[in-house]
């Protein structure tokens, strides 16, 4: 990490490297001073620029609501973030547009004979306030909204906030153990390759690294087991996007390993002792290898490239 981090700042000084510790292994390795339980991914992004790291969603340990208070929380500090959210069956079903100032809403939460309850920023007293988001925002923000009761009144909460990715992460989705040796197993049927990275991982620094791209290429010019590819299909799979991928290995294993996990992962999101546990997640793919013989040696070098 130290000679990379070296080089990297050497060849890229225009870029900002920043250093993430990863608890990748919470059991440890023993080493003859220190038990290791991590290793680090490196990032490279434009100093002159922001918004080169996506934001993380983190849940609130308590729901905030989704009203404003305080100081420049009434209507008239910000007049588009006044206007009516409209939930039924304790969903928010649609957006209303902002009123004209004349109009004043008679009640904070107004039952509609559709059934749905039209809901205003008006607090306790009764105090024309605001939304945390304005009318140009809100949409994009609904799943991170919920709606609860509060003494007969039905109100919003902010469920998640969006945060800047710390420099430390942990937690189970990046143990390599399960979502890297054991899923890789039951992708294959048994053990073919040793020390595969968590696949929560890879995703989580793919969608950091390229959130605000229709659609990124991501390379890996030392694909191993093949995470890399399978987290971008992953990805792709949960949000229909346009990511592609290349992946580059030379080692034996890629006919017995690499090129079979991107064919599986493709015809099924889900695996257990080598079979198909979800045929229907499977999706329209394509990839093509090419095998380039080098001049130097009679070693065959893979290339693997994935078009979505």
């Amino acid at each position: 990490m130290v000679n990379l981090s070296i080089i990297l700042e050497n060849v890229a000084p225009e870029f900002k490297l920043s250093r993430v510790s990863v608890v990748h292994n919470p059991k440890g390795s023993i080493t003859k001073d220190f038990n290791r339980v991590h290793e680090y991914s490196l990032f490279l992004t434009k100093a002159d620029k922001k918004g080169n790291i996506a934001r993380t969603s983190e849940k609130n340990d308590k729901p905030r609501k989704m009203r404003r208070w305080g100081e420049n929380s009434l209507r008239t500090d910000r007049r588009p973030s006044f206007y009516p959210i409209y939930v039924k069956h304790g969903k928010v079903v649609r957006i209303g547009p902002v009123p004209d100032d004349a109009f004043h809403p008679s009640a904070k939460n107004i039952s509609l004979e559709t059934g749905e309850t039209e809901i205003w920023p008006i607090d306790q007293d009764g105090v024309e306030r605001r939304w945390n988001f304005g009318l140009d925002s809100i949409e994009s923000n609904l799943d991170r909204i919920a709606v609860i009761k509060v003494d007969g009144f039905l109100d919003l909460f902010v469920t998640h906030e969006q945060t800047v990715p710390k420099t430390v992460w942990t937690g189970g989705e990046f143990d390599a153990g399960n979502y890297g040796n054991t899923l890789l197993i039951d992708i294959l049927g048994d053990k073919k390759f040793d020390f595969p990275k968590s696949i929560n991982l890879v995703k989580r620094c793919i969608y950091l690294s390229t959130a605000s791209d229709q659609s990124p290429v991501i390379l890996d010019y030392f694909a191993g087991s093949g995470t890399t590819g399978h987290a971008v299909i992953t990805l792709n799979r949960q949000d229909s996007g346009h990511r592609k991928y290349i992946l580059v290995e030379q080692g034996e294993y890629f006919e017995t390993v690499t090129k079979p996990r991107m064919q599986k992962v493709v015809y099924s999101a889900d695996w257990k002792d080598g079979k198909a546990t979800a045929p229907q997640t499977g999706i329209s793919h394509a990839f093509k290898v090419l095998k380039i013989e080098s001049c130097l040696t009679s070693a065959p070098m893979e290339q693997l490239s994935g078009i979505a």
